[in-house]
């Protein structure tokens, strides 16, 4: 005990702490000696196609949906209601196409459409309909596939 009253309040009270014998007016305190070693899992982060892939749906997904004007400087619409409308149909089947994890797009294909959606040249951001939805087609064309890809179940074996 003669030991402890020398040294300053803090450095006693953690010397004693470390005890079981002493009392501990902290339980949050946690010795190392007490500690467990636990196994912790990290969730893996998506690759950065996947990543892109899901930007993409949501934006094919807003690009459905009409606006509403924006009342103040520069354009009312970012994308024309009646251009919205008409290329609906596709814009979903696009972004139902790119969040299904079977179907295997290549990169130029989801390339393709990231500059589809985020080019303001494109007939998208245009009045011309007809061009918009000829434009939507021909890239749902691209992305959607008839086929999925098949993965085996099968257990590969190895020659020896």
């Amino acid at each position: 005990m003669a030991a402890l009253a020398r040294k300053s309040g803090m450095q006693a009270f953690l010397q004693a702490s470390e005890y079981a014998s002493a009392p501990s007016p902290c339980r949050s305190l946690v010795s190392p000696s007490t500690s467990v070693k636990r196994k912790v899992t990290v969730m893996m982060k998506r690759d950065r196609i996947s990543k892109r892939r899901e930007k993409v749906a949501r934006m094919a997904e807003r690009a459905a949906v009409p606006e509403h004007p924006f009342r103040g400087r520069g354009p009312l619409y970012l994308i024309r209601p009646a251009v919205s409308v008409a290329c609906a149909p596709s814009l979903q089947a696009i972004a139902a196409a790119l969040r299904d994890s079977t179907l295997q797009i290549d990169e130029e294909s989801l390339e393709a459409a990231w500059r589809f959606f985020t080019d303001g040249g494109t007939a998208l951001y245009g009045y011309d309909v007809t061009e918009a939805l000829r434009e939507a087609v021909r890239l749902q064309q691209k992305i959607v596939r008839p086929e999925p890809v098949k993965r085996d179940q099968a257990p590969v074996g190895v020659a020896v």
